[in-house]
């Protein structure tokens, strides 16, 4: 559900928050690697001139280098096990105004990252994959011959097609034809790899539908 609808239906309370969470990696060193990641929390709920100030921004996780993570979700999991417990649980909050305490629902409302960081978060491939679209749309991409990576292009190279490497070889693409999938589109592509009994098999899956794994986000947050 949107969350207005949310609203609406009255499961989102006056009292309850809502949350976006962000991750990047950052280059702490100049000359030394160092591909550490961060992992933070906004409260949406203030108004947007202060929400984004350093008072409002809660730290949720650092993940050290010097390399990146293999698993990004081992140090999701943390963050997000302990939001849902608050969702099913509720967070106690005291107010001194009133002299009363309350129970608070945290909502996960967005998760934000660069290209790169959002396809750890949502499961999907990166965006040098076929279909590395951050939304999932319906454009393949063009593959670079001895690269391993594959480039948004809507037009196929002149020549016989006959003649070109399977990754270059797909049809012009028309803008107005592009759509992004449905959520019963998605978990149907999300079956799909899950179903894979091969490593093979996986490969072309993930491939083919644009998508690694599971969200975390799907499991562990209402």
């Amino acid at each position: 559900m949107e969350y207005l609808d949310l609203v609406k239906s009255g499961q989102i309370s006056e009292n309850d928050v809502l949350l976006a969470l962000s991750m990047n990696s950052t280059q702490l060193y100049w000359n030394k690697e160092s591909d550490t990641w961060f992992g933070i929390a906004t409260l949406i709920d203030y108004a947007p001139k202060i929400h984004h100030a350093k008072e409002m921004v809660l730290p949720l996780f650092v993940i050290g280098g010097p390399n990146a993570p293999k698993n990004y979700d081992l140090f999701l999991f943390p963050t997000f096990a302990y939001l849902s417990a608050c969702q099913w649980l509720g967070l106690q909050i005291w107010d001194a105004l009133t002299n009363s305490s309350f129970d608070i629902c945290p909502w996960f409302g967005f998760g934000t990252a660069d290209m790169v960081g959002m396809a750890e978060l949502n499961g999907w491939v990166g965006h040098h994959g076929r279909n590395g679209c951050q939304v999932l749309c319906s454009m393949p991409g063009c593959h670079k011959p001895g690269a391993g990576t594959y480039y948004p292009a809507m037009l196929r190279p002149h020549g016989d097609p006959s003649a070109l490497p399977p990754g270059l070889a797909h049809p012009d693409v028309s803008i107005n034809s592009i759509t992004t999938p449905s959520p019963a589109e998605y978990n149907e592509r999300l079956r799909r790899v899950l179903g894979s009994t091969s490593t093979y098999e996986y490969m072309n899956n993930h491939k083919e539908t644009g998508i690694c794994k599971p969200s975390i986000i799907q499991y562990l947050c209402s």
